[in-house]
């Protein structure tokens, strides 16, 4: 097996500008053209996202399990939010990369969804 396994592997928790129910997730890394050698294999493989209801919460709200095949960006719906939450802590973590076994790189995650307070929201 390649990359990094569940045991080792890292994560990021980020904390939002608002509460926000989460629709979409969207991961970057560079493009093939511009890595080294072509090479891809320090890039975000299989990876779940969990909404936290605080920023240093032992067990998050699973959202989805996710493949990242589409370089250099690829979003992703929402694969469940059975209690419609809305969260201020979203948590990435990265299961397996494309082979590196010493590092992953990611270049940005970005978390689309709906702010709590949609009267403020502008679509």
């Amino acid at each position: 097996s390649s990359g990094i396994n569940a045991e080792y592997g890292g994560s990021l928790t980020i904390q939002l500008s608002a509460q926000v129910f989460p629709e979409y997730f969207t991961l970057d890394h560079i493009p093939l053209e511009l890595a080294p050698n072509g090479n891809a294999s320090s890039a975000p493989n299989h990876f779940r996202v969990l909404g936290l209801d605080y920023g240093n919460a032992p067990k998050g709200h699973v959202l989805g399990n996710y493949e990242f095949t589409e370089f250099p960006i690829q979003t992703f719906a929402v694969q469940q939010n059975p209690y419609e939450k809305f969260f201020r802590f979203v948590k990435l973590e990265i299961l397996s990369n494309h082979g590196n076994k010493d590092y992953t790189c990611l270049y940005r995650f970005r978390v689309h969804g709906r702010p709590h307070d949609t009267e403020t929201y502008n679509g």
